[in-house]
């Protein structure tokens, strides 16, 4: 009895100094699944979606699974090493620790799970997939959330702000690829607040549809080439997420942002404000009517928006720096665009807020893309 305890204890000895000494592995995908809300029965099917394609010698596939007591046979927080099984795998399966309750509306608690997963399961590049509702920057109702927020936990009454986000991510340490598997996250301000801290961004302008990302079509185009660059990470998750929705004849958008290009985006829009308080607030307000809107009709597509303005009989400045701006998006901060349907024809990768001069929200002023930049005067001060 001594020596097969012994010999376990080699065993395990054994087998961490052998992953020690393999190194980092090329990738860690890591998905932050809050399904403490309505979207419980979604988080099964991915989880069967990520346990399809798996971990493998050069990915690491974690994940968090929050559930409430009436979302299943089980309730609480649990965290997964994802290795490929089937489809019948139990729940237990690559499951690594668990409890009772955590709030994962906390933004604290997702800097955790991103530190645990980055000292469990080293990489070159770790992409963050956060999974969960996403929210429009429209004032919400009474109680609820006035600005731009994601992982809204049911249990808690808790989500995570923008700021916030920004927050977990600089605890945590940056990531090279920040997912949002979530509606209406693909927007200039969320972008910019976490350009410190994440290469690349990917989300959609529009709502998802509950199936979310193809975890099994990603994961398995990402294990056939790991040693890819984090631009590449983002335009994988955009084609197909694209594939699978063209396939379900889906209205869909996914983009991915190259963040470090958000900077010059922003001093081009400084300069196409300053112009625009020459223009006819009129022809302004037309152009908003008539760019590629979303679910959330206060969020425009900002390559549409510049588009239609240089197309207008506006002062010829102006119309050349929304040429500008728009030359910017498409040949520097756009990576990959994947467009579905015919509803959203006109999307070109970022939403911007552009909302009723009535509807302004001024949560929005406390963004790092209104502190620094001008975007915000112009549209609550503009008569649009």
């Amino acid at each position: 009895m001594v020596l097969k305890i012994i010999f376990i204890i080699a065993l395990a000895l054994f087998s961490v100094a052998t992953a020690f000494c393999a190194g980092p592995k090329e990738l860690t995908f890591m998905v932050y699944k809050n399904a403490k809300n309505d979207l419980w029965e979604f988080a099964g099917k991915d989880m069967a979606e990520l346990r399809a394609a798996g971990s493998d010698a050069a990915v690491n596939v974690v994940t968090e699974v929050g559930r409430m007591k009436d979302g299943g046979d089980w309730s609480g927080v649990r965290r997964y090493y994802v290795e490929r099984s089937p489809a019948d795998a139990p729940d237990t399966a690559g499951l690594v620790w668990e409890a009772p309750f955590a709030d994962m509306g906390d933004w604290r608690h997702l800097a955790d799970f991103i530190k645990w997963a980055k000292a469990n399961y080293p990489a070159r590049r770790y992409a963050l997939v956060v999974w969960n509702h996403g929210n429009g920057w429209k004032k919400g109702l009474p109680g609820g959330p006035s600005g731009r927020a994601i992982s809204f936990d049911d249990e808690t009454g808790n989500y995570i702000t923008t700021p916030q986000l920004a927050a977990a991510l600089k605890e945590a340490g940056p990531v090279d690829v920040l997912a949002f598997d979530a509606c209406l996250m693909q927007t200039v301000e969320v972008a910019y607040e976490v350009k410190d801290y994440a290469a690349v961004v990917v989300g959609s302008e529009e709502t998802e549809p509950g199936e979310g990302y193809p975890y099994d079509m990603v994961l398995n185009a990402l294990k056939a080439a790991p040693s890819v660059s984090p631009e590449e990470i983002g335009a994988v998750i955009v084609r197909e997420y694209q594939k699978a929705n063209a396939a379900a004849y889906m209205n869909t958008t996914q983009s991915a942002v190259r963040t470090a290009a958000l900077p010059t985006l922003l001093e081009l829009l400084g300069e196409w404000t300053a112009e625009a308080a020459g223009a006819q607030p009129m022809a302004l307000k037309y152009a908003a009517s008539r760019a590629q809107a979303f679910y959330d009709f206060d969020q425009k597509d900002l390559y549409d928006y510049m588009r239609v303005v240089a197309g207008l009989d506006v002062p010829e400045d102006l119309r050349a720096r929304s040429r500008r701006v728009m030359s910017h998006l498409e040949e520097q901060v756009i990576v990959a665009n994947g467009v579905t349907g015919y509803q959203h024809r006109n999307a070109r990768g970022l939403a911007v807020y552009l909302p009723q001069r009535y509807a302004y929200s001024a949560d929005y002023g406390a963004l790092a893309w209104s502190r620094e930049g001008h975007w915000d005067e112009f549209i609550s001060g503009a008569p649009r």
